[in-house]
C-alpha cells in the first residue's frame, strides 16, 4: 500500500476534539474533471473525508490525482478547518499548499484545491431553485437576490430604474423584465440610446402623437441615461409621464445610482423617486459564477475550446494574478487576455477578453504586450471624434480620415450588416456565423476558426474608427450608437472625383 495514498495514524490529525453537531458549512464545486460534479454543494456538518474513497463530490470523480483519503474537513464552533491526510499531490488553500501537520482555517471566499477539484467556501445557504432563465447564469446569492427583486418589479406597474457597473448586464435585466411582465406577448421592447442627440425629443414627439411603435403593453428601454446631455434629460419627466398614460413601462438604464443621478440633475427627483430601483450586481459580487460564464461563453466552440486548468479557474474566481504555464500556449494567452493582475470589466469584459483569446489561439498569433499596445492606441486616439459610417459599408470616416472598404469584402459586408441591424433591431446582435457567411465564400469546418476570422475583421473596423462602437455579446456582434456615430448614405457621402 502506498504510504502517500493511505496516510499513517501519525500523519492524521487525531488530536482534534470531535466537532459539536449543528455547525454547518458549505462548499461549491467550481472546477471538476466531470461536468456532473461541477456546481454541486458539499455540506459539512461535523467531519467529512475527501478522496477517491471519500464522500461528497469526490465519489463521482475518476481523478487519479486524488489520494484514497486526501483531506478532511471539520466544522465546529471555531469555523471550518481543512487537514491534509498525507496526500501524494497535496491540498491547497488559495494556491498555497497546507502542511500535513497543521490545520488550515477556511474563510468565506477561500478556494480549496485537491486533485482536479476546486471548491469555493460558501457558508451561505444555497440559492432557492428558480425557474431556468434563458441566457442568465444563476449560481450566486447576489444574482438570486437580484432576480427576486426583478420579479417583484415585473409584477408591478412602476417604471424601473436599472443601475450597475458598465457591462454587468443592465440590458439583460431589461429584457428579463419585459419577459417576466408578460409584455413580450405584444411585441419586442423598444430600445432608445439616450446619448444620441435628439433621441428623447423624438420619443416625446412619438408619444404625443400617440402613434408608432408603442401600445399599452410596450416596454421602452432608455439606455445610457447617465451619458445623456443635460438639455436632453429635461425631457425625461415628460417621456415617463406620457408613457404611464399610454400604459408603456419605462426601464431606465444607468451606470450611476438613482441618488447620484438626482444629485446631478435635481429636476429628475420625481421621476426617479417613483421608479422601482433595481441594482445589477457587479461580477466582483458573483465571482463563483465565473466558471459557468466561461463554460457558457465557450459552449459554441465545442471540443475546440481551450481547456482551463483547475489552478487557472481558481485564480479567476479569487481575483488573484494568473500564474502562467509557459508550456501551455492557450493558458498563457488567456492569462494575458484577462490582464493577469487586473479583474476584467464585468461580464461583458470577461466575454470580450476570452473571445479575443480564443480568436488569437485559433489563428496562431501571440498576444504579447497586448494590454500596453491597446492602452497606447487609446491614448493616441483623439477623444470624442465624429465617426461617419456608410450605410452600404463602403467606408468609415473618423475625423478627417476615411478608410475605404469597397475592395474588402469581409469588412464591407460585416459593416453593412451591422449598420442594418443597428437601424432596425439595435438590441439584438448579428450571429458570428452569419457575419462569416457574408464575408467568406468558402465554409469553415471549424467554428473557432470562423469566429477568429470574424473577430480579426471587426478588430480592423475598430482600428479604422469604430473602437467603442462595435460590441461583442453572447449572441454575436452589434453596432452601438453614440453621439459621435452617424450613419450616412455611401454614394451621397463620397468625395467628388478629381478633375
Amino acid at each position: 500500500m502506498d504510504q502517500a495514498d493511505e496516510p499513517t495514524s501519525a500523519q492524521r490529525p487525531s488530536s482534534a476534539p470531535p466537532p459539536r453537531p449543528g455547525h454547518r458549512h458549505a462548499l461549491l464545486v467550481i472546477h471538476s474533471p466531470t461536468g456532473e460534479t461541477l456546481g454541486q454543494r458539499l455540506e459539512v456538518n461535523g467531519s467529512v473525508v475527501l478522496g477517491r474513497h471519500g464522500g461528497g463530490p469526490t465519489d463521482a470523480c475518476d481523478d487519479r490525482t486524488l489520494s484514497r483519503a486526501h483531506a478532511r474537513l471539520v466544522a465546529d464552533e471555531s469555523g471550518l478547518v481543512a487537514h491534509d491526510l498525507g496526500s501524494a499531490n497535496g491540498t491547497f488553500v488559495n494556491g498555497e499548499r497546507i502542511d500535513r501537520s497543521i490545520s488550515a482555517a477556511l474563510c468565506p471566499g477561500d478556494v480549496l484545491e485537491l486533485g482536479e477539484l476546486a471548491l469555493l467556501v460558501d457558508p451561505a445557504a444555497a440559492p432557492a431553485e428558480a425557474t431556468p432563465r434563458k441566457g442568465l447564469i444563476v449560481r450566486s446569492a447576489a444574482t438570486a437576490a437580484h432576480l427576486e427583486a426583478l420579479d417583484r418589479a415585473a409584477a408591478g406597474q412602476q417604471h424601473v430604474f436599472v443601475y450597475g457597473p458598465a457591462g454587468a448586464g443592465k440590458t439583460a435585466a431589461a429584457l428579463e423584465l419585459h419577459r417576466a411582465s408578460q409584455r413580450q406577448r405584444r411585441g419586442a421592447p423598444v430600445f432608445a440610446y439616450c446619448d444620441r442627440p435628439g433621441e428623447l425629443a423624438g420619443l416625446l414627439a412619438e408619444l404625443v402623437a400617440g402613434e408608432g411603435r408603442f401600445n399599452e403593453a410596450s416596454t421602452l428601454v432608455l439606455e445610457s441615461l447617465d451619458s445623456t446631455a443635460p438639455d436632453e434629460l429635461q425631457r425625461l419627466p415628460a417621456v415617463c409621464g406620457l408613457s404611464r398614460e399610454r400604459g408603456v413601462r419605462v426601464v431606465m438604464c444607468s451606470r450611476t445610482s438613482p441618488i447620484d443621478l438626482v444629485t446631478e440633475h435635481e429636476g429628475l427627483s420625481r421621476v426617479v423617486a417613483g421608479a422601482f430601483a433595481l441594482e445589477v450586481p457587479g461580477l466582483e459580487a458573483r465571482r463563483e459564477e465565473i466558471p459557468w460564464l466561461v463554460r457558457h461563453f465557450f459552449e459554441p466552440f465545442g471540443a475546440s475550446a481551450p481547456d482551463l486548468p483547475r489552478a487557472f479557474v481558481s485564480e479567476l474566481v479569487r481575483g488573484a494574478p494568473a500564474a502562467v504555464d509557459p508550456a501551455s500556449f492557450e493558458q498563457s494567452l488567456l492569462a494575458h487576455a484577462m490582464g493577469r493582475a487586473d479583474f476584467p470589466g464585468e461580464i461583458r469584459g470577461l466575454y470580450t477578453q476570452l473571445d479575443a483569446g480564443v480568436g488569437l489561439v485559433a489563428v496562431g498569433q501571440e498576444l504579447r504586450d497586448s494590454r500596453r499596445a491597446a492602452a497606447d492606441e487609446a491614448e493616441s486616439m483623439p477623444p470624442r471624434r465624429a465617426v461617419l459610417v456608410a450605410r452600404d459599408g463602403t467606408f468609415v470616416q473618423a475625423g478627417r480620415e476615411r478608410a475605404h472598404l469597397r475592395g474588402r469584402r469581409a469588412l464591407r459586408s460585416a459593416l453593412e450588416r451591422l449598420v442594418a441591424n443597428a437601424e432596425t433591431t439595435p438590441w439584438e446582435s448579428v450571429p458570428v456565423q452569419e457575419l462569416f457567411d457574408l464575408g467568406w465564400s468558402t465554409p469553415s469546418p471549424d467554428p473557432v476558426a470562423a469566429a477568429s476570422r470574424v473577430y480579426l475583421a471587426l478588430a480592423t473596423l475598430r482600428r479604422v474608427g469604430l473602437a467603442g462602437h462595435v460590441e461583442r455579446t453572447a449572441a454575436g456582434y452589434r453596432l452601438m450608437h453614440s453621439r459621435e456615430l452617424r450613419v450616412v448614405d455611401g454614394a451621397a457621402s463620397e468625395p467628388p472625383a478629381a478633375g
